[in-house]
């Protein structure tokens, strides 16, 4: 997986290193209907907006997902607690196969003198 990444995440650095490079002319940058204006990179105004655009795709992914997180740490729980129950369970019979064990077993008679 380590390998994957590195695959996949060199050449990508590679091309957004290119990218910046390439696009260092100044650009404005006016949001309507605010009076701020602000000269950035077409490099920066490029890779941030696409940054910004992950960081909110990652966030609506993770809150999609929160119900599937809810509902497998509840069946994480449920399982655990069965487990619990069938160990005492285990436990309890084991206790009284022995003590049937030692019932069942032909008391020894002492010998004739």
């Amino acid at each position: 997986m380590k390998l994957i990444r590195w695959l996949i995440g060199l050449p990508l650095a590679a091309v957004a290193i290119i990218f910046a490079v390439s696009n260092r002319q100044m650009v404005t940058v006016e949001l309507w209907p605010f009076p701020w204006t602000a000269d950035l990179p077409l490099y920066l105004l490029s890779l941030g907006t696409l940054a910004v655009g992950i960081v909110i795709g990652a966030l609506f992914a993770w809150t999609a997902g929160s119900h599937k997180r809810a509902q497998s740490r509840s069946e994480k729980r449920h399982q655990e607690i069965r487990i619990r129950n069938l160990e005492r369970e285990n436990d309890q019979l084991k206790a009284d196969n022995e003590r049937l064990t030692r019932e069942a077993e032909p008391q020894k008679s002492l010998p004739a003198a």
